[in-house]
């Protein structure tokens, strides 16, 4: 994603993951760094869920502040549906597909 923004010439994408894959060598960090595009991208680490991640920027920004989100998390209904959930609320509105 932040290739592509880096493509556009403008943007920022936001990542939460957990904090294990953070302890790997390269992280997303190293990665993002060695590739140029740190700039482009803020990663949001959390111990259990993104979800808990999630209702916290709902707390902060209660206005939609996401473009475009793509889920690819809890493999699961429990969390994937309320990441579904959540993150509709924080989708702007703006766009007609």
């Amino acid at each position: 994603m932040a290739g592509a923004l880096d493509e556009l010439g403008s943007g920022k994408n936001t990542t939460i993951d957990l904090e294990k894959p953070n302890r790997l060598k390269p992280n997303i960090e190293q990665l993002l760094n060695t590739l140029g595009l740190a700039k482009l991208a803020t990663v949001l680490y959390e111990l259990g869920s993104y979800n808990w991640r999630l209702m916290k920027m709902l707390a902060q920004y209660p206005s939609p502040k996401f473009d475009f989100c793509y889920i690819d998390g809890g493999h699961n209904w429990s969390d994937t549906g309320f990441a579904f959930f959540l993150v509709d609320r924080l989708l702007k509105r703006d766009y007609c597909f």
